[in-house]
């Protein structure tokens, strides 16, 4: 959207505050540019710093390149990117009218526009908010409110634990179904593993300086995974969570990630949204299931124990299923015990890592998952997910004692083949 391109249907921004001139085109040129700064220091750190840099300071980016450590192609593409979340925020904000050679002629604030006109027009006018904010949406922020990210540590695991309950029970118990977490305890513990564990990015928003929440991302392998992102039910106003997204997604396509995958509660309208705006297509309907195990055999069917020689088939058999491997996962449950494997006339035809929200499992047939799930010893945490549309499989473990507990649905954003047998995906994907 650079000023010597014509303009579009919507209006286009040019790249940097424009000069000053002594018309009322000029005028409208220096209001809206007066909005731009505030906007900018509202993107995801690693965007807003390169725009900073690039646009407002002038700075080379063959210097910022080198004070990042990073190559001059990433400095462009996070300079490009951040333009881009740039324009979407303002033109969430404003209708913008623009000449051909890129000069604002005039701008009007859409109705849900955050912030008051600083100008005393009587309408609306962007600052330090986020502009796509529903309107209504509960927000505890002050305009002088700054959010941070950073890295998350080990000694985040009580503060990021605390909130990961409270927010899943928040949002479950809003809609009528059962916590993901029995008590802060078990959220504290679950993240305690993830923050230690190698492949997994934590990063964690603050508030002037107070935890107000975390996000993950897995990127062992090409295959990046999301979660658990989760946000304080006090801060919830529409800047952490998509601030936590836009941060992993930045660095998921820096580490040259085929794919983005998550697993969202099929009940929250919001997350979805967000979601979706963020690139994300919803792949697969999910279903948790949880109960007793089915301690059942299926004729035909040898479960057993994985072993490491088992490794590069069990792995072949992902590849042939999902056109890719979840070695690191697979290994890992190797060494804490409890992956099983099924086999057909001495063959494998499918394994599963251990069955709950953080187990997948994949086979060449239904009849392999149902002998997995079959010998399974238990059903961790919430449950064990499935395939709402493999109804044959469903209607096998609900007439084995299982039962629904949520939906759930699977969403990716980049390369997604549709799996060509069966599968169970874990909670991040």
């Amino acid at each position: 959207y650079r000023a010597r391109r014509p303009p579009a249907a919507l209006a286009e921004l040019p790249d940097e505050p424009p000069a000053a001139a002594a018309d009322d085109d000029a005028r409208a040129h220096r209001e809206l540019s007066s909005c731009l700064r505030p906007f900018a220091e509202d993107l995801p750190p690693i965007y807003r710093d390169a725009l900073v840099a690039t646009d407002f300071e002038g700075r080379p980016m063959r210097e910022q390149a080198r004070a990042a450590g990073v190559s001059l192609s990433a400095i462009k593409s996070r300079a490009a990117r951040a333009r881009q979340l740039l324009k979407a925020r303002v033109l969430a904000c404003c209708r913008v009218e623009v000449t051909p050679a890129g000069q604002v002629t005039d701008y009007h604030p859409h109705a849900r526009c955050p912030a008051r006109d600083p100008h005393g027009r009587g309408e609306t006018r962007a600052r330090a908010v986020h502009p796509s904010r529903p309107p209504g949406e509960r927000t505890p922020m002050t305009p002088t409110s700054t959010l941070t990210l950073r890295t998350a540590r080990p000694d985040d695991a009580e503060a990021c634990g605390r909130i990961c309950f409270e927010a899943f029970r928040h949002i479950a118990e809003r809609h009528a179904f059962p916590p993901d977490f029995p008590e802060p305890a078990a959220a504290i513990g679950a993240l305690s593993l993830l923050l230690g564990r190698p492949g997994v990015h934590g990063v964690v928003a603050e508030r002037d300086g107070r935890v107000v929440g975390s996000n993950f991302l897995w990127e062992a392998t090409a295959i990046a995974g999301i979660g658990p992102i989760t946000i304080d039910p006090a801060a919830q106003d529409g800047r952490v969570g998509r601030a936590l997204m836009e941060h992993v997604l930045a660095r998921a396509d820096e580490r040259g990630a085929l794919s983005v995958r998550l697993v969202q509660a099929a009940y929250h309208n919001r997350s979805l949204s967000l979601y979706t705006k963020l690139g994300f297509d919803v792949r697969e309907p999910l279903s948790v299931l949880q109960g007793p195990p089915p301690r059942v055999r299926l004729a035909g069917h040898d479960v057993r124990a994985v072993e490491p020689d088992d490794l590069p088939d069990c792995n072949a058999l992902c590849r042939r299923v999902h056109g890719h491997d979840r070695a690191p996962e697979l290994a890992d449950a190797l060494t804490a015990g409890g992956a099983l494997l099924v086999e057909r006339h001495g063959r494998i035809t499918g394994y599963a890592t251990p069955f709950g929200f953080f187990g997948h499992a994949v086979g060449e047939s239904d009849a392999d998952l149902a002998a997995l799930i079959g010998a399974a010893p238990a059903f961790t945490g919430p449950g064990m997910l499935l395939p709402t549309r493999n109804g044959e499989l469903l209607r096998w473990c609900l007439g084995h004692g299982l039962r629904v507990v949520q939906p759930m649905s699977l969403m990716s954003r980049g390369l997604y083949a549709e799996p060509r047998g069966a599968f169970l995906p874990s909670i991040i994907y």
